[in-house]
């Protein structure tokens, strides 16, 4: 069985992939949706869990 998973979005920071791995307190970012995967978020805000 093979599955192949493309990505919805991207994860953006101003640190490098090292200073994420090795972060034990977690890293500020932002998380960008693909334009075409916005729809899925209608509503969102209505949820306390992603």
């Amino acid at each position: 069985m093979k599955y192949c998973f493309s990505p919805i979005g991207y994860v953006r920071t101003n640190k490098t992939d090292e200073e994420v791995r090795s972060s034990i307190s977690g890293v500020d970012g932002e998380i960008e949706i693909l334009e075409e995967y916005s729809r899925g978020l209608v509503g969102i805000e209505e949820f306390s869990h992603v």
